[in-house]
């Protein structure tokens, strides 16, 4: 059953999201300056950016134009600029005492003077300065946009302290949301885990051992917790069944066995007297198949067979051993089997049987069936 995240984690998940939106951007922007900026400087031109050519004006000279770390955006030029009027702002190539970039000026066009047949527009110098002469084919660019907080922002990322503030404190700060994200995330799964058989859970999450035997609650679906029991497999007879051999020894032909007390081992248990003339006794056909099951030849006898134990010489008594598919049961007949005890033999297969008054003991000698001729 899933918890319902907290509303903590969803804001701290929220919060998360937002840092990483603004972290890529602020990575991407960063990069987007420094490339084509560079890229400019490699092909002796102004840094562009979808079409556009864009500067800093941090120029002192140009103060009385724009003030300083003003964003300056202006559309390309081609041919001989002869769109331009007076009051324009262009952008030229000139190392004069207007320059913006490596090699390129800012300025307002003045008029145009004519010297030799040859055109000339004329620019605002700077404060208290005379104009400046350029030729048309100089200018790259006319001004068609310009910000002053955007151009100190743009300032500021493209500086080593921008590159930290804006990149790698917030990666930082990222990380250590992620992290806290990911703890949380794991305790809140660990509190919505499916529980073991034995275990449920309370309103906070926390696991706590039942009082009540689970395996007792009926019916299961009253349970969603219990796990549901694996089905048994059906026990398959052998295609070749092993055929058996039964014996059977009087009591007193068998050598004396010392049989361990369970019940009281500190307990001295007196010697049981054995009879020559006792019939075989009986025993608890339940306690039998407990100690017989535990043998694996025992499944490879087929579920049909019987075999009938011969009377025995001296007693008219009689036994019946059946072969079931996964047991072997024995009735000893009109005998007092209230207060038997059942233990399997030391050495070999088969039991003993005690009473207060009589020892039988039983041995089994099982063999592989050879397969029958075809």
């Amino acid at each position: 059953m899933a918890v319902k995240k907290p509303g903590g984690y969803r804001a701290l998940k929220s919060v998360t999201v937002l840092l990483l939106v603004l972290v890529i951007l602020s990575g991407a922007l960063c990069a987007l300056l420094r490339v084509t900026q560079y890229l400019a400087r490699e092909n002796d031109s102004l840094p562009t950016v979808l079409g556009r050519q864009y500067v800093v004006a941090d120029n002192d000279n140009l103060t009385w134009l724009y003030r300083p770390d003003t964003l300056v955006v202006a559309s390309p030029l081609e041919g001989s600029a002869a769109g331009l009027s007076q009051g324009s702002v262009v952008l030229y190539r000139a190392y004069d005492a207007n320059q913006v970039f490596e090699g390129y000026s800012l300025s307002l066009v003045t008029g145009s003077v004519n010297e030799d047949g040859t055109l000339y527009w004329t620019v605002r110098g700077g404060r208290n300065q005379e104009d400046l002469t350029i030729l048309p084919e100089n200018v790259v660019g006319e001004v068609v946009f310009s910000s002053h907080w955007l151009g100190g922002l743009l300032a500021f990322w493209n500086s080593d302290l921008g590159l930290v503030c804006c990149g790698l404190i917030p990666l930082g700060v990222l990380i250590l949301l992620w992290m806290a994200l990911m703890i949380w995330r794991s305790h809140l799964r660990t509190l919505s885990r499916r529980p073991l058989p034995g275990y449920f859970q309370e309103e906070g999450g926390e696991p706590v051992l039942m009082d009540a035997d689970p395996f007792e609650q009926e019916p299961f679906e009253q349970d969603p917790f219990r796990m549901p029991e694996p089905k048994p497999e059906p026990a398959v007879p052998s295609q070749n069944p092993s055929p058996f051999h039964y014996e059977t020894v009087s009591a007193d032909q068998q050598p004396t066995m010392v049989i361990p007390d369970l019940s009281a081992r500190n307990t001295a248990k007196p010697a049981i007297g054995r009879d020559p003339l006792s019939d075989t006794q009986e025993f608890d056909v339940k306690e039998l198949k407990e100690k017989l099951l535990t043998d694996k030849l025992l499944r490879d006898v087929d579920q049909e067979d019987y075999v009938k134990i011969p009377d025995s010489p001296k007693s008219d008594e009689t036994a019946l051993m059946s072969f079931g598919r996964d047991s072997v049961d024995f009735d000893f007949r009109h005998l007092d089997f209230s207060k038997l005890e059942v233990y399997p033999n030391e050495i070999g297969q088969g039991f003993t049987v005690l009473t207060p008054e009589y020892q039988a003991v039983v041995r089994l000698d099982i063999t592989k069936r050879e397969p029958r001729d075809q």
